[in-house]
């Protein structure tokens, strides 16, 4: 009979709107649209945000925290990032490497509810070559007696490795041309071939390395010149008796 009278209590109560329908009923978190799964930045030069879009199921406002993710396939452990508690997250500009993140989305009353994981993947600038010594723009030698050495000096950033290959042209252009075998190495010095006829000739260097993109040194031009004709004297002039008084 008790029952029976609380029941009837409980759906006057409803009818007269003192409780609510969804009284009982909890809100909902539901994600609309995840983070980015992924983002690629470069390392000193680091820009960009993560973006998630929740709604609760009875319109409540919606309050956010971002994590870092401990691991980088779960959702369930991280650390709590002070003062990242908009939809939006600014990824840090000073992080050095990969960095996994997550949001927990919360209303009031509602079952808090976690985004996928977003991996932010930092990758070093790209190589950049400097050529810091460019090559004699001419150097004259003597055919049968040439000695000459083409010298060119280039750096890489990220510590990297620079190569040198070195190119014959017809014309004074460092486009084209004929690569020289055996001079592509560390080596920054390139020996004029001592066999080079009475002409003139065009060389240039193109440095290489991981990741970037290769530059090209300036032409260095050679003139081969005839070689000097050498006059001896084998007997010198008698001395007059004028001479001695």
């Amino acid at each position: 009979m008790k029952t029976k009278l609380l029941c009837l209590l409980m759906v006057l109560c409803i009818m007269l709107g003192v409780v609510p329908v969804s009284a009982a009923e909890a809100p909902v978190i539901a994600i609309i649209t995840q983070p980015a799964a992924e983002t690629v930045v470069t390392k000193g030069e680091i820009s960009g945000k993560l973006y998630v879009n929740a709604s609760a199921s009875d319109g409540s406002e919606l309050s956010y925290q971002w994590y870092r993710s401990t691991f980088s396939d779960t959702n369930t452990l991280g650390l709590e990032i002070p003062g990242a508690t908009s939809a939006e997250f600014t990824i840090p500009a000073d992080i050095t490497s990969d960095k996994y993140y997550f949001c927990e989305v919360r209303a009031k009353g509602a079952a808090p509810v976690r985004t996928n994981v977003a991996k932010v993947f930092v990758k070093n600038p790209k190589t950049v070559i400097t050529i810091t010594k460019q090559p004699e723009k001419i150097t004259t030698v003597y055919e049968k007696s040439i000695r000459a050495t083409l010298t060119v000096e280039a750096s890489a950033t990220n510590h990297s490795y620079v190569q040198y290959q070195w190119y014959s042209n017809t014309k004074n252009s460092n486009v084209g041309g004929t690569r020289l075998e055996g001079s592509l190495s560390k080596n920054k010095y390139f020996n004029v071939p001592f066999d080079l006829k009475v002409g003139t000739y065009y060389y240039y260097c193109i440095i290489t390395s991981s990741d970037a993109d290769p530059v090209r040194s300036e032409v260095a031009t050679v003139i081969v010149e005839p070689e000097p004709t050498t006059i001896k004297i084998y007997r010198q002039p008698q001395k007059t008796v004028e001479q001695y008084r």
